[in-house]
């Protein structure tokens, strides 16, 4: 009879708690139980997840199948690997920002006369909505929905204000923490039967199952060898979304790279695809050697994009064609949980001269963007990490110039060859435009030579615009535990070297973006888990980088003024020393008797917030001054 793993899984953190009872067949993956989680809960399977073990405040991961790049692979993970009559526990974390951790126990293993794959048994209250803010913003909701838009005495309380009270109660809209309709949720979460498995013909290999989302099953059938079980598994899913994405009877030469490597030497050839007219089989081979085979059964299932590939034809909607190196596209193939609409996108794509072909819509190609960013930011720094970056501008350099073909053609045509080679957003572009409208009329106006110099100014600008966004990209963290230090760090050293070599050539717009990361680094230094030192020495360097450039541009005090100040401003807000070294700093300065006068008044505003030591490093600054 059928055996199905019970499963009890329950939020931290909440009280009353949250939770939820289901079956899944025991020969499932830990991706479908991370489906279930998803499917039973009501998220919406927007951001990552792991698996980790049970016990204490770590974030020890499950071991499981590997992808090769140090990735877990947890479609190719079993769940019998790790739930067992010995091992009952795991932990599901689920969106890295907001931290929802989730207490799973198997709570048994039943035997079933009849076959299915899940269904949901029971469950208590709503989880919470998604990107609400982890525990803190959950119960922020909570409190919200109790006080409602009409707060006793007609005040919103010291929480919220009132315009942001209504702001939030739209956000929240009809959610209910208290509601869980478990009835109206089986109807979406029950399965009766698991999607049929794909029949695999292979040359190399003979033939074989394949169960969704992607396990190889028990083994292809006796004699057929087996190696690298985990690429080829991937690599064949791959294939079937690539065929499903083209109509029956066109042979279409794809963007997937061969994975076998003759001689110890990688295949150059790309994957042929074509699905038959008469039973919808897709037959596949390589383009140059003699790897090749056939996929049946993947009709309904994860690997199947025939009706959006289909839905986007019918749509008749205006294609724009990216052209992307090889190495780029398989960085974008590389990300597995990337949604439907970007995955008909990647997976339709044709090779053509030495490049892969992606033709889709603009919202196609802006969605894919958003995946691609989004992806690049949870990597450490590396190969894949840069990759993904370098698609990621190719992706906004065409939307970028989507937008400006649209516009007044002179004006266009002198900023798109002013900030050629940069990838600016349309807000970015929109404050060129107003940019170069003024300051055409301005320089017009005192007889200077217009075009030339603003081509400069709107070079300089659109560097600084990139820099800025740069800074608000590296900095949107929510906060950063110790383990993640060192990659934050080594981000920030990164975008200072790049803020260098731009002050270089431009010292006031480098200053400008030097300020806004210090400010930035300050609204988020208690949110940086760190020890001694750390941060505060790579926050020093982005100071005397500051000072460096100001000093280029004026010594004086209008020149120094704006940078002390938020120097100053930092010192006095700082409750974790990440700025410790300021009074030290300003103490090396070399000031004439107006900056120094201007400087003691400043310090005397400040003499009075308690800081301790500090002040007693500001008092001795203040008595070197006088």
């Amino acid at each position: 009879m059928p055996k199905h793993f019970r499963f009890k899984v329950q939020l931290r953190e909440v009280r009353p708690t949250i939770w939820r009872r289901f079956l899944l067949r025991t020969s499932a993956s830990f991706a479908d139980l991370h489906e279930a989680i998803q499917d039973c809960g009501g998220w919406e399977d927007a951001h990552l997840y792991s698996f980790l073990e049970p016990g204490g405040a770590g974030y020890d991961e499950l071991p499981g199948a590997g992808t090769g790049e140090g990735e877990t692979d947890w479609a190719s993970t079993a769940l019998a690997s790790w739930f067992g009559e010995e091992q009952r526990q795991c932990v599901y974390w689920y969106d890295f920002g907001d931290d929802w951790m989730h207490d799973v126990g198997l709570e048994r293993i039943e035997e079933h006369d009849e076959a299915f794959e899940r269904r949901l048994l029971d469950g208590a209250r709503a989880f919470p909505l998604e990107d609400c803010g982890g525990i803190p913003g959950y119960e922020r909701c909570v409190e919200a929905l109790r006080r409602g838009r009409e707060p006793t005495g007609g005040e919103a309380g010291p929480e919220f204000d009132r315009e942001e009270l209504d702001e939030l109660l739209d956000w929240i809209g009809d959610w209910d923490p208290e509601r869980f309709d478990l009835e109206t949720t089986r109807r979406s979460f029950d399965r009766e039967t698991a999607p049929s498995a794909r029949r695999v013909k292979h040359r190399a290999m003979g033939e074989a199952y394949i169960e969704p989302p992607g396990t190889l099953c028990a083994a292809p059938l006796p004699d057929a060898p087996t190696t690298r079980p985990v690429g080829m598994v991937w690599h064949l899913f791959r294939i079937a979304q690539a065929g499903s994405t083209h109509p029956p009877g066109e042979s279409v030469t794809t963007g997937l790279a061969c994975i076998r490597r003759p001689g110890r030497r990688k295949c150059p050839g790309r994957i042929v695809v074509q699905r038959r007219v008469s039973d919808d089989e897709i037959e596949w081979r390589c383009s140059d050697c003699s790897d090749g085979g056939s996929i049946s059964g993947w009709r309904g299932g994860r690997d199947d994009l025939s009706e959006a590939a289909d839905s986007h034809r019918r749509s008749g909607a205006e294609e724009t064609v990216v052209r992307v190196p090889f190495d780029l596209y398989g960085a974008l193939m590389h990300e597995r949980n990337i949604a439907i609409e970007p995955s008909r996108l990647l997976c339709s794509a044709r090779a053509s001269a030495g490049q892969v072909e992606l033709r889709g819509s603009l919202d196609e190609i802006d969605e894919l963007l958003d995946e691609t960013c989004a992806e690049a930011n949870h990597l450490e720094p590396g190969k894949q990490q840069k990759r993904l970056d370098a698609a990621g501008e190719l992706l906004r350099e065409v939307l970028q110039a989507d937008q400006i073909a649209g516009d007044e053609p002179e004006a266009e045509a002198v900023i798109a060859e002013a900030t050629r080679g940069l990838r600016l957003t349309g807000e970015e572009l929109e404050g060129l435009r107003q940019l170069y409208r003024s300051a055409g009329v301005l320089l017009a106006r005192l007889g200077l030579e217009t075009q030339d110099r603003i081509a400069g100014l709107l070079r300089e600008t659109g560097e600084s615009l990139v820099l800025c966004r740069k800074v608000r990209e590296v900095l949107a963290v929510r906060d950063v535990r110790y383990r993640e230090l060192r990659h934050f760090l080594g981000r920030i050293s990164g975008l200072l070297e790049r803020i260098q070599e731009f002050g270089q050539r431009c010292p006031s717009g480098g200053l400008e973006v030097c300020r806004a990361l210090l400010r930035g680094i300050g609204d988020i230094a208690n949110r940086v888990a760190t020890d001694e030192n750390e941060l505060e020495v790579e926050n020093r360097f982005i100071a005397e980088a500051a000072l460096e450039m100001a000093g280029r541009i004026d010594r004086t005090s209008e020149g120094l003024r704006p940078l002390l100040e938020d120097l100053l401003d930092l010192w006095r807000k700082d409750d974790c020393c990440a700025f410790h070294f300021v009074p030290e700093l300003i103490v090396g300065l070399e000031l004439g008797k107006r900056e120094k006068n201007w400087l003691r008044k400043q310090i005397d505003e400040r003499l009075g917030d308690g800081k301790g030591t500090a002040d007693d490093l500001l008092e001795e600054l203040a008595g070197r001054l006088r």
